[in-house]
């Protein structure tokens, strides 16, 4: 089977930055396929699109940022899994500034924060924040997790703009806060644990 990487994120969590990073490697090609995953076949028509690399190192990619698109616990086993979660106040920013309604995107958030939880827990893969991304760390986490001999460049930096909406801003900190700390006391760390392809 062909090597298949899912970038399970978030909207406003700079996980297109992230794409568009993994995409500079000769190994990895990353879509934005608008697919539902309900079985294993399904990834065919992802291996299927175009790639740069053409022997058996190529690392196809998908991005997703909503929950129904993953709903079959059959891909844990056989898809590596990269996670990227970033703190509310920086998500919620981003997504303002994209012109998105604040009260929806509020509801999105908290449950696709639960559900990359769950998904992390289930499926192993690694786990970062976008601070990790911004400091390094986490560019060193998936280079050693995908075993590309050449690195990644840094990840392009953006520094967050304040906003008002501190209700929801704390709220969706606190589950932030929970589902992050879980995880990485569960862990010992960044990293979730290694699953073959």
């Amino acid at each position: 089977m062909h090597k298949v990487l899912f970038i399970i994120s978030h909207e406003g969590s700079g996980s297109n930055d992230l794409c568009n990073l993994l995409k500079e490697n000769a190994r990895i090609e990353v879509y934005n396929p608008n697919l539902i995953f309900s079985h294993p076949f399904d990834l065919n028509i992802l291996t299927g699109l175009p790639h740069k690399c053409n022997n058996v190192s190529a690392i196809w990619g998908a991005e997703l940022l909503h929950n129904f698109y993953i709903n079959s616990k059959s891909f844990y086993k056989i898809c590596k899994f990269i996670y990227l979660i970033r703190n509310p106040r920086s998500t919620f920013n981003e997504l303002i500034k994209s012109k998105k309604q604040f009260a929806p995107m509020y509801n999105y958030y908290i449950f696709r924060i639960r559900r990359i939880y769950e998904m992390a827990r289930a499926s192993g893969g690694v786990l970062l924040t976008w601070e990790d991304l911004a400091n390094g760390k986490g560019l060193r986490l998936i280079e050693d997790y995908l075993y590309l001999k050449d690195g990644l460049k840094d990840f392009p930096v953006k520094i967050p703009e304040p906003n008002n909406h501190v209700g929801n801003i704390e709220n969706a900190s606190k589950l932030y806060e929970k589902y992050l700390f879980r995880l990485r006391k569960r862990t010992n760390g960044l990293t979730v644990q290694n699953v073959s392809v």
